[in-house]
């Protein structure tokens, strides 16, 4: 389930993606290029959470 808890996120990653990507390679902290279409909700919740 996508989720956010303070400065930690979750995403749902499609079975084929994981396969054909090198997404099952990364650990916390790696760097990765998001989309903001896709996370804008979140991104905002995370500014939010660091302004409290």
């Amino acid at each position: 389930m996508n989720g956010v808890v303070g400065a930690v996120f979750d995403v749902n990653i499609v079975p084929h993606t994981l396969e054909v990507t090198t997404l099952g390679e990364l650990g916390p902290g790696s760097k990765v290029n998001l989309e903001v279409d896709q996370i804008a909700r979140y991104v905002e919740r995370l500014l939010a959470y660091r302004e409290a």
